[in-house]
């Protein structure tokens, strides 16, 4: 074989790596299929009503419909004694184009997703938790968290927080809707005095695509937390 018949064969197998790793590389909520031939094409994951409420007690949800705004059809989570709760909005063919955890009773949004009609977020608002907070006691700090899984899988949970490590965490579902997470204590003598973060990390695995990565998130607290002798 020619030195040019080689160099044309092994740029061609470039190429083709080249196209292949572009198009893995697209966003959440998108899927790659194949089609006869060797054309390739980009496939939705839209996700619908009747899907992410199936199975779950309805007497749970408030549901309100909007004929005046385009058929929007809005879906609460009955909230929580602190006021959290899981907000879904709905165009008139069913697909979720907006979700928003509303962590207290004046409904302010700590996390956001957008969706266009097809099933493609187009923003997010609100790292990768959807909630992550802590309550301190006098010997230790209850941490609790919660991971949305409308478009994700979640594994590998650790949380650290000054010379703690914990890994492994098993996670379980909330009492609201598409949430599972966890709730642990860390002793404070296991904290730093000058300690000011939470951090949790995992890996992240996409429902459409199936890709995985790897995340970490971080709760700053308000203050150092000072650690004192008994």
């Amino acid at each position: 074989m020619s030195l040019y018949k080689s160099y044309k064969m092994f740029l061609s197998r470039f190429i083709l790596i080249t196209l292949v790793a572009v198009f893995f590389s697209c966003k959440q909520n998108h899927r790659l299929v194949k089609k006869k031939g060797n054309d390739i094409e980009l496939k939705t994951c839209p996700l619908l009503r009747s899907t992410i409420f199936n199975g779950w007690d309805t007497t749970r949800l408030e549901t309100t419909y909007y004929p005046k705004e385009d058929n929007l059809i809005e879906i609460l989570d009955k909230p929580t004694e602190n006021g959290e709760r899981g907000l879904y909005k709905f165009d008139t063919n069913g697909v979720l184009r907006v979700y928003a955890f509303l962590q207290d009773l004046h409904n302010d949004a700590s996390f956001i997703v957008e969706y266009d009609s097809t099933g493609k977020v187009i923003n997010e608002d609100g790292g990768n938790v959807t909630q992550l907070y802590f309550w301190r006691g006098k010997q230790n700090i209850k941490v609790s968290f919660m991971l949305s899984v409308l478009n994700y899988n979640w594994g590998g949970i650790a949380i650290k927080a000054g010379k703690f490590k914990k890994a492994d965490i098993a996670l379980y579902n909330w009492s609201l809707t598409k949430l599972i997470g966890a709730s642990l204590f860390i002793p404070i003598k296991e904290l730093d005095t000058t300690v000011s973060t939470i951090y949790i990390s995992g890996i992240k695995q996409n429902k459409c695509t199936k890709q995985e990565t790897d995340f970490i998130d971080s709760l700053k607290l308000k203050k150092p937390l000072i650690v004192h002798e008994n």
